[in-house]
């Protein structure tokens, strides 16, 4: 590039180019302009006589911040592999320079001493490492980096082993939300100085997680992994051909709120063909619930050939597969925690609440995140505002506020005050009349119009009372002159008494005034009354009787556990009395001084020996574990000092009567 051309790339004089680059070729030196550098250099050019500047761009080679395998492998080394690296590098530099006609076995027989370990080295692995320097070099590389002996040892980097493994899988699949951090930390606990580093530990873990995606699923939820990775080949209904061949049963907490308070639980039949339901809402799930979803069902749609359930213990209760034996309906039950078996019904508790619930009062979201979501669309003053609602509501005696809104997890949701159980029930049947008559996706149809296409009889009881009898519950009874006995009722009917002593089936339906009662081959007797509780529900009757056997069981419980203690506190008592006794045992239970302790003194005296005093003196009365009997705290404090054994009633003593033990310290001292 002439001078001319420069100039005018740069924007610049000529002049004032040329002088810069006069300076840098004298100097022997790159020119710099606009952040480009440039070799400066003369040059003839024909028609001119003297020579001119001549300018090349210098291109900057880019450092290669990225360290390469032999890089990564030295640094990982520890001081000891390094040294070797470095002996067989200069090894090799030696057989570089040898004279030509020295052969492998000469050349290693004239090594000098720091290379005596390399003396036994075989002539196959030695051009091995002559080769990977020559390599090396035509590369760049240091040669002693080849050379690292990447086996065993400690290079920063342990290996995994598999008992590791398992230890690292079980953490992740215990808990998978355990972050990795943690999973290292238990890693070095119990494996010390063995235990990888956390880069290692972490790769091993996104491996795992990649080759093992479906079992992790699992481990997180695994609802969710069921519905990724089960197979949907098909269709889930192609082996029903006409309505009421099957229905799918199930029950699910409603994502809604009534103004008692409570959560109610959906109870619901789908029939499979026509996609056409029924529902009911209870506080419970419970067989009096499903007795009320088949009694609505069956008036609604007829008599199924089958149902499907899952297994929860009402559908798993005698009740409810006597009830179906009853009415003719074969009962399939799906495997544990399958909900994928029963795809209708959990489709439509999802369609409902996300069409209907989510535009109702008393919505309280599908889940705890829904709910905070909630919470945030407020802004801070609206939830003040709205804890303040709830708080003046509840003093006034709103259920809902009392049990829903004050809630911890609840507080400053504003969510007005919702429609009672009645009112959502009509609400929610009113919305299954337009659900069957619109076009559903998964049969191509309106489900009142498959209904009504398909040829099959519908199997009906036409007798209401009938119905209520098929789907209450059943149960056998001795008629006594009371009359019968059900659930601590006694229902009584004249056609009775020539019963007495007998044992009768007795059906019930949820009124709970009346009962009905047929022999042993199931012909009608009568219908059995109290009409002390007519008009009221058996289900209802049935709820606060379960809840009081509850709180009494719980009464009981405790009663048993009290008096169960009864006998520590007389054993504690006894014992505490004991100790009293044996205390003053000690402390007064003194003996008159005996005939042999006089006898003793008499043969000392006898002897010449000399007697102490104190078991010379008739005052002093010595007992059994040869302590004397005290006239005053001073005299116990003087025997105590000079045999060294105070005892704690002594140290008490001594706050009490302080001049005293002042006393006898300077005597015994």
């Amino acid at each position: 590039m002439r001078v001319e051309e420069l100039a005018k790339k740069a924007n610049n004089d000529k002049t004032t180019i040329t002088r810069q680059a006069k300076k840098a070729y004298e100097n022997k030196e790159s020119l710099l302009i606009d952040g480009i550098r440039y070799k400066v250099s003369k040059k003839r050019v024909s028609g001119v006589n003297k020579p001119i500047y001549w300018f090349e761009e210098i291109k900057e080679k880019k450092v290669e911040l990225e360290l390469k395998n032999s890089d990564k492998a030295w640094l990982r080394a520890d001081e000891s592999k390094k040294q070797e690296a470095i002996l067989k590098a200069g090894l090799v530099a030696l057989w570089e320079r040898r004279q030509k006609r020295v052969s492998f076995d000469v050349f290693i027989k004239s090594l000098p001493d720091r290379y005596e370990e390399f003396g036994e080295i075989s002539e196959a692995s030695f051009f091995r490492w002559v080769k990977r320097v020559r390599e090396a070099k035509e590369r760049g590389i240091p040669p002693a980096y080849v050379l690292i002996d990447s086996r065993g040892g400690d290079r920063g980097t342990k290996k995994i082993d598999k008992e590791m493994g398992s230890f690292i899988e079980r953490l992740i699949l215990e808990k998978p939300h355990r972050k990795v951090k943690r999973v290292w930390e238990y890693v070095v606990n119990r494996y010390k100085e063995d235990a990888p580093s956390y880069t290692t530990i972490k790769r091993y873990i996104e491996k795992f997680k990649e080759k093992n995606a479906f079992l992790v699923k699992v481990s997180e939820d695994p609802t969710k992994a069921v519905s990724l990775y089960r197979p949907a080949f098909g269709q889930a209904d192609s082996g029903v051909a006409y309505r009421n061949q099957l229905w799918e049963l199930d029950a699910t907490p409603a994502d809604i709120m009534t103004s008692d308070g409570k959560r109610m639980i959906l109870s619901a039949a789908i029939d499979v063909y026509s996609r056409r339901v029924v529902v009911v809402l209870a506080e419970s799930a419970s067989f009096e619930t499903l007795s009320w979803l088949f009694r609505k069902a069956i008036m609604k749609l007829g008599i199924p050939e089958s149902v499907k359930t899952d297994n929860g213990k009402d559908y798993r209760s005698n009740n409810f597969g006597l009830m179906c034996s009853r009415l003719g309906i074969e009962q399939i039950l799906t495997p544990p925690y399958s909900g994928y078996y029963k795809p209708h019904i959990e489709r439509f508790f999802r369609t409902l609440s996300h069409e209907l619930f989510e535009e109702l009062e008393g919505y309280i979201g599908h889940s705890v995140a829904d709910r905070e979501k909630l919470q945030n669309q407020q802004s801070f003053v609206a939830k003040l505002e709205a804890q303040k609602r709830w708080q003046e509501e509840a003093k006034s005696g709103n259920e809902f506020a009392k049990k829903f809104a004050l809630k911890k997890e609840n507080k400053g949701t504003l969510v007005r005050v919702p429609m009672s159980k009645v009112e959502l029930e009509n609400w929610i049947d009113k919305w299954i009349v337009m659900y069957e008559n619109r076009l559903h996706r998964g049969i191509n149809s309106k489900p009142i119009e498959k209904w009504e296409a398909s040829e099959v009889a519908v199997r009906r009881i036409s007798d209401v009372r009938v119905l209520n009898v098929m789907v209450g519950l059943s149960e056998v009874k001795r008629v006594t002159k009371k009359g019968i006995r059900v659930q601590n009722i006694y229902y009584t009917a004249s056609e009775l008494w020539e019963f007495v002593g007998q044992s009768v089936i007795v059906l019930t339906d949820d009124e709970l005034g009346r009962v009905y009662v047929y022999d042993s081959e199931y012909n009608y007797i009568c219908t059995a009354t109290n009409e002390e509780f007519e008009g009221k529900s058996r289900a209802e009757y049935i709820k606060a009787t379960k809840r009081f056997d509850k709180r009494l069981r719980a009464y009981v419980k405790a009663l048993e556990e009290l008096r169960a203690e009864s006998s520590e506190y007389m054993r504690e008592h006894i014992e505490a009395k004991l100790g009293e006794i044996e205390e003053q045992v000690k402390e007064i239970g003194y003996e008159e001084k005996s005939e042999v302790t006089k006898s003793v003194i008499e043969a000392l005296e006898d002897n010449g020996e000399e007697v102490h005093s104190e078991l010379k003196d008739e005052s002093v009365v010595v007992v059994e574990n040869k302590r004397p009997v005290f006239n005053s705290p001073y005299d116990r404090f003087v025997w105590e000092l000079k045999h060294n054994c105070i005892s704690d009633k002594t140290k008490e003593l001594a706050k009490k009567y302080k001049e005293s033990w002042e006393a006898a310290n300077k005597v015994a001292s």
